[in-house]
C-alpha cells in the first residue's frame, strides 16, 4: 500500500519538478519531515536538489526571524521579572508553576488572544473568589495575599517577558507564532519561495490557520490533507475528523487532497493475545518482530505503546539483527535504572 507521505512526494514532484529546489514544505513535526525526504528521494528517477522542508514549528522560527529560548532559559528570564515584583519569591516554589505559566502564555499567542480581554475577566473571576462573607471585615492571610498579588501581576508579567524578549530578539514559540501571523501578508508578498506546501496538518492554532490561509489568499501555497471517507461525512457523530471536516467546508481550496477511502476497504488482520503482566507484552514484542522479519526483512513496522514504562521491556527485545529503529515517544526519568 502507498503511504500518504509517498503519494504526496510522488505528486509533488510530478507538479513541482521545474521549480522543485524553490519549495518551501511544512509538515507536522521532525520525524515526518525526514520521512518525507525519503519519499521525495525514492519518487524521483534522477538527482535533485531538496527544496526546504520544515516542521511546523521550525518553520515558524525560520519566518520569525527570532531566536526562539528554550523552556530553561525562558523560566529563568521569568524569574528574573517576577523577583522585580516579588524579591521573596521562593525559587524551589517557582519552578513548580513556571513551566505551566509559560505554556499558557504560548497557548494564548498561538491562538491569537485579546489579552487586554482575558486579562481583565481573569482579575475579575479571581476577585469574586477573595470576596467571601466569611471573611467580611477580616483580614487575608499571608499565604492568601500571595495567591491574589500573583493574578493581579499577572498581565504586567505577560507584557514585561514579551518586552525583554523582543528587546533581545528572543521568543517563545507562541510568541514567534503571534509574530509570524501579524506579519503574514508582508512575508507573503517579499519571501522567496516559489510556493508553501503544507502536509498532513489537522487541529491547527488560529494563528496557523491565519498563516496558512493569507498564503492561499496571495496563491502562493497548496495544502494536502490527509484524510479519510469514515471521518468526512458531514454531520457524522465521529469527532476524529472535526477539524478537517471544517477546513474542508470553510477554506475556499480549488480542490480538497487527498481524501481516500482506505479505513473501510483495506484488508486487516487483527489478532488479541493475552499475556501474564504488563512487561511480558516488550518480550512477546519481540517475538512478534521475529516473526514479522522472518517473512519479511524490509517490512516496516510500528509498535504503538499505550504506556511509557513498557518502553524499556521493548527496547530490550528488540532482536539484535534489527540494526536500526526509531523511538518517538519520551519517557520520563523515573522510569529509568538511574532512579534506583
Amino acid at each position: 500500500m502507498q503511504t500518504f507521505l509517498e503519494l504526496t512526494a510522488k505528486y509533488i514532484y510530478t507538479k513541482y519538478k521545474e521549480h522543485i529546489s524553490d519549495l518551501c514544505v511544512v509538515l507536522p513535526s521532525r520525524r515526518a519531515s525526514f520521512f518525507f525526504k525519503t519519499a521525495l528521494a525514492q519518487a524521483a528517477p534522477e538527482p535533485i536538489w531538496s527544496p526546504e522542508v520544515h516542521a511546523m514549528e521550525d518553520f515558524i522560527r525560520s519566518l520569525s526571524n527570532t531566536d526562539v529560548l528554550e523552556p530553561i532559559n525562558l523560566q529563568l528570564e521569568l524569574f528574573d521579572l517576577m523577583r522585580e515584583q516579588d524579591p521573596k519569591l521562593d525559587f524551589d516554589n517557582f519552578v513548580t508553576w513556571a513551566g505551566t505559566l509559560l505554556d499558557d502564555f504560548s497557548r494564548i499567542d498561538q491562538n491569537l488572544v485579546d489579552t487586554g480581554k482575558l486579562f481583565e475577566y481573569l482579575g475579575e473571576a479571581k476577585a469574586l473568589e477573595r470576596w467571601d462573607p466569611k471573611f467580611l471585615g477580616k483580614d487575608l492571610s499571608p499565604t492568601l495575599k500571595k495567591y491574589f498579588s500573583l493574578w493581579d501581576n499577572i498581565e504586567k508579567t505577560y507584557h514585561n517577558l514579551q518586552k525583554r524578549l523582543q528587546q533581545n530578539k528572543q521568543a517563545y514559540t507562541g510568541m514567534a507564532f503571534r509574530k509570524v501571523a501579524k506579519e503574514i501578508e508582508q512575508i507573503a508578498k517579499e519571501n522567496k519561495c516559489h510556493q508553501f506546501i503544507f502536509i498532513g496538518l489537522n487541529s491547527l492554532t488560529r494563528s496557523e490557520e491565519k498563516i496558512i490561509k493569507t498564503l492561499l489568499k496571495h496563491n502562493k501555497a497548496e495544502v494536502l490533507f490527509d484524510s479519510d471517507d469514515f471521518y468526512m461525512e458531514e454531520n457524522t457523530p465521529n469527532r476524529a475528523g472535526a477539524f478537517l471536516r471544517k477546513y474542508k467546508r470553510t477554506w475556499e481550496l480549488p480542490e480538497w487532497r487527498w481524501q481516500q477511502n482506505l479505513l473501510l476497504t483495506d484488508k486487516k488482520e487483527i489478532n488479541v493475545i493475552g499475556v501474564a503482566n504488563a512487561s511480558m507484552q516488550g518480550k512477546l514484542a519481540g517475538q512478534l518482530l521475529q516473526e514479522i522479519r522472518a517473512k519479511d526483512k524490509h517490512a516496516q513496522t510500528a509498535i504503538v505503546l499505550p504506556d511509557e514504562t513498557l518502553l524499556l521491556p521493548v527496547l530490550h527485545s528488540i532482536p539484535d539483527d534489527i540494526p536500526s529503529y526509531n523511538v518517538t515517544m519520551g519517557l520520563s526519568f523515573r522510569g529509568t535504572p538511574y532512579l534506583t
